[in-house]
């Protein structure tokens, strides 16, 4: 993440971006032991 000069977001981080986006039913999905995350949303538009 350095190299890319990106951030470490949390889970709630990632969806309250989503949906400032516009995107609705937001998800994500955390699995513990990496730092790997999935976040869904649907586009409303």
């Amino acid at each position: 993440m350095p190299l890319l000069r990106a951030a470490y977001l949390s889970d709630a981080e990632h969806r309250d971006l989503l949906t400032q986006a516009g995107f609705a039913e937001v998800a994500t999905k955390h699995l513990p032991g990496n730092n790997w995350i999935c976040a869904t949303g649907r586009s409303v538009t």
